[in-house]
């Protein structure tokens, strides 16, 4: 894997269809023949937009799709909850995701299939996904493969999310920015504050505070101000401020003993 080639390539790319192919061949080079790749964009919850890439067999696709299994596919639930890679096989106990699963499980075993890696995306800038390796064991060597992986697929959800805002200029959310007065106010939302304690915090009449945050509303798409700050955190657009109690932390050095602040006078 060269990676400095390979950002290269993908910063070149105009389509999800050109990245697709720089996947088949890079997981060909690490010795992965199927495999699946999701990316969501969480600017909607109800019904986000996403972008889903597979090697599979084809005729095992289609029967995937026909069968609607993505219902049941326990992978589509785990990564919205874990950040964590999962090594799972069908000899696993399903029961615990309901009958369909199970069904699912069953069926995945009759075709071939033992089991593989499923290793979650998570990012800051409202997207999120996962990369699924087919495997038939977890041994070492898969897991040095599905390190691998998961460092090349940083860069390739980048340019998936990249190429997705330039391909869907409806979601213009992804595209909005904020001022720092703006990202300023939200925070203040986030804490509980009402436009009145904002204000006085930050020396502002009300009637500012609620024109700055209808003008944040407007650029994300909102139709309040809670929905307004649900979308600028999955964006990544406001973060907690870097200041920060050190009594807080838990300062550990090499001897593994553990500090506070106050230990250190």
């Amino acid at each position: 894997m060269d990676i400095f080639t390979l950002k290269k390539e993908l910063e070149a790319t105009a389509s999800h269809e050109q990245i697709m192919v720089l996947m088949k061949r890079e997981m060909g080079k690490l010795g992965v023949k199927e495999w699946g790749y999701v990316f969501q964009v969480i600017e909607m919850y109800e019904f986000p937009g996403g972008v889903c890439m597979n090697n599979f067999r084809p005729e095992w696709f289609a029967h995937y799709m026909e069968n609607a299994y993505f219902t049941v596919d326990p992978l589509f639930r785990y990564f919205r909850s874990s950040i964590e890679p999962l090594f799972w096989s069908v000899e696993d106990d399903w029961r615990g995701y309901g009958p369909g699963t199970v069904a699912f499980q069953e069926d995945l075993r009759s075709w071939g299939y033992w089991g593989g890696v499923c290793i979650p995306i998570q990012t800051m800038d409202a997207t999120h996904g996962l990369i699924n390796l087919v495997t038939n064991s977890h041994d070492v060597e898969v897991i040095d493969k599905a390190v691998k992986v998961a460092f090349l697929m940083r860069y390739v959800h980048s340019h998936t999310l990249r190429l997705w805002i330039e391909q869907y200029p409806g979601h213009t959310s992804l595209r909005a920015r904020l001022s720092p007065r703006e990202k300023e106010i939200l925070r203040a939302v986030a804490d509980g504050l009402t436009s009145q304690e904002i204000g006085k915090k930050l020396h502002l009449s009300n009637r500012t505070v609620d024109s700055h945050l209808t003008a944040v509303q407007e650029k994300l798409h909102a139709g309040n101000r809670q929905q307004a700050l649900c979308k600028a955190v999955n964006l990544g657009m406001i973060h907690a401020p870097l200041q920060f109690n050190p009594e807080h932390i838990i300062w550990i050095n090499g001897s593994f003993k553990q500090f506070r602040a106050f230990d250190l006078e």
